[in-house]
């Protein structure tokens, strides 16, 4: 049976407002999708030159505006034996972007949420890659609407927002989604903007070059700041593993596939206790094993294997038998020789360096290979870049990244290459390691973040059957 469906959009409501100026001039971007029985996705939106209608002038924490029927109420005709109906609405705050470019915006935004929808649908039907495909659908739309905005700007209006600053683009605030199943029937509904954001792990790649480190793959939607460690490493089976400690001390093991929101359900390798710990890393002994290193309450420096079965960490090798809790930064790598080393930063600030040859006590006596100023950075951890080059990073005081090389001698780590321009001392977590398809990567968790606005909007979904009589078309009241 044909139904009329109507979403209306009633008022929108300012719980938070942070804007330096204490109030905002937010406008909507609705758009209703519709799935046919056949998969084909079609979309409806209102016109766009109300693609910036503001919904109230001077919004402020505690006020509710109602919202014009304009922006506010969209339709149309749907089949009950159809797949649903998927509402979208982005909530963005009005600046100084021409409207000619907003406009364009608007309508990259419809048409790209039709075609990201239509592209990832199989996925989006899939609980166990419904995530993945959702964070894909909202980059691919985001990067549609900015090509768009910037595309459609002239060369003085990108001059003044761009390079001089004195005009400000239109700022998105949030996006939210509300689907509807058949058989349709009315449905009051609440969309929620602006929530806290943290906690996502990043995925870097780094071409070695300066400044040069990609932009960031979302591997993990949130949560990730929760953990009391995090770093990567191998298993004994040679797998590449993402290692956290959960706040109950459980030592949990992450596939990374490379993908948005791609990494794997963990596997709890070490049942508790490892909260307990100085320092938490993984590395190579010198005989080529892959370990898991910790420093415990007495400084000890403990090696474990990883089988890669729930709690499966071998009984610890007691590799350094004490002293090992007075570092400032203590982690794994390798030199350029290919060598080996566990890395170490003393009170005095120098890059030590030492060989594990995986028996009891074994650690070597350290080599200097960096004299002073290595305990003033913020982060300090190994890798390989993209070409494969083992490196040893760090964040200075001006949040940049730097790449340095090790050639295995008293003093002899190279000058830095800045890699990254800056920011990189803003993360909870940083650290190398790989994913699955064998890329080096840059690990990051992002800070938790309270959100700078938040707002409600709350509407309904009202349905009309559409009877058809001697070949006249009638629609009733909305139900």
């Amino acid at each position: 049976m044909l139904v009329n469906a109507t979403v209306a959009l009633e008022t929108l409501r300012c719980i938070r407002e942070r804007d330096e100026s204490g109030h905002s001039e937010p406008f909507i971007w609705p758009a209703l999708l519709a799935i046919s029985p056949g998969g084909i996705v079609s979309v409806t939106a209102p016109a766009v030159e109300n693609a910036r209608r503001v919904i109230k002038d001077n919004m402020r924490a505690g006020q509710v505006a109602d919202i014009p029927t304009s922006v506010g109420a969209i339709g149309m005709q749907v089949d009950d034996a159809s797949r649903g109906l998927i509402l979208a609405v982005a909530l963005l705050e009005a600046d100084d972007g021409p409207d000619h470019a907003i406009k364009a915006a608007f309508q990259a935004y419809v048409s790209g949420l039709r075609d990201a929808i239509q592209s990832h649908l199989l996925e989006l039907n899939d609980p166990a890659t419904r995530d993945a495909a959702v964070a894909a659908t909202k980059q691919e739309v985001q990067d549609d609407v900015m090509t768009a905005f910037v595309g459609n700007l002239s060369l003085l209006e990108k001059i003044k927002i761009f390079i001089l600053g004195i005009e400000n683009a239109d700022d998105i605030i949030d996006s939210d989604f509300q689907s509807f199943s058949p058989p349709f029937v009315p449905t009051p509904f609440t969309l929620r903007f602006g929530p806290d954001r943290g906690g996502r792990l990043l995925s870097y790649g780094d071409a070695g070059t300066p400044g040069n480190v990609s932009a960031p793959v979302v591997v993990g939607f949130g949560g990730w700041s929760d953990f009391k460690f995090l770093f990567a490493g191998k298993n004994a089976a040679d797998e590449d593993r993402i290692y956290a400690v959960d706040q109950d001390g459980q030592l949990l093991s992450y596939g990374d596939a490379g993908t948005p929101g791609n990494v794997s359900a963990p596997v709890i390798v070490g049942f508790g206790g490892w909260s307990d710990f100085k320092f938490l890393f993984a590395g190579r002994n010198a005989a080529g094993e892959n370990r898991i290193y910790a420093v415990d309450q007495d400084g000890q420096l403990l090696s474990y294997g990883d089988a890669g079965t729930p709690g499966n960490v071998s009984a610890p090798v007691i590799v350094g038998f004490g002293g090992w809790s007075a570092f400032k930064f203590l982690f794994a790598g390798r030199n350029a020789a290919g060598e080996n080393r566990i890395y170490a930063v003393d009170q005095d600030g120098q890059l030590l360096s030492y060989g594990d040859a995986g028996t009891p006590g074994n650690v070597s006596a350290p080599v200097i290979v960096g004299f002073g100023g290595w305990s003033v950075f913020r982060f300090l951890f190994a890798g390989k870049n993209a070409a494969g080059e083992d490196r040893i990073y760090a964040v200075d005081q001006d949040g940049q990244l730097l790449s340095y090389g090790d050639a295995g001698t008293p003093g002899n780590v190279s000058s830095p290459v800045i890699v990254g321009f800056g920011g990189w001392s803003d993360f909870k977590f940083l650290v190398a390691g790989r994913n699955v398809a064998g890329e080096d990567r840059i690990y990051a968790v992002d800070k938790f973040v309270q959100s700078q606005n938040d707002f409600e909007i709350e509407g309904n979904m009202q349905v009309s059957p559409i009877i058809i009589t001697r070949g006249e078309v009638r629609v009733t009241t909305a139900a």
